[in-house]
């Protein structure tokens, strides 16, 4: 559970970054992101973290309304398998 938690709280930040980032008009920024994920749960497995950058008007959740299936399964159950 912890480690969902460390996964949810790194996919916010990375959302969070990609949403103050300065957008230009001429030329699109080029950017490099490094991101370290580590279990400090002393082994208990978690889902691989997914993490993504995409285009402003690309949604992946709607804030205020629920979440697609897909994204409430791996959210509540993980992917370990």
């Amino acid at each position: 559970m912890t480690g969902r938690i460390l996964a949810g709280l790194a996919a916010i930040a990375c959302v969070a970054a990609l949403a103050v980032a300065p957008v230009g008009a001429a030329e699109p920024p080029v950017a490099t992101y490094e991101v370290t994920i580590e279990n400090l749960t002393g082994g208990q497995p978690y889902t691989p973290p997914l993490i993504a950058t995409h285009r402003a008007a690309t949604d992946i959740f709607t804030v205020g309304q629920p979440a697609s299936f897909e994204i409430k399964e791996i959210a509540e159950n993980g992917n370990l398998g």
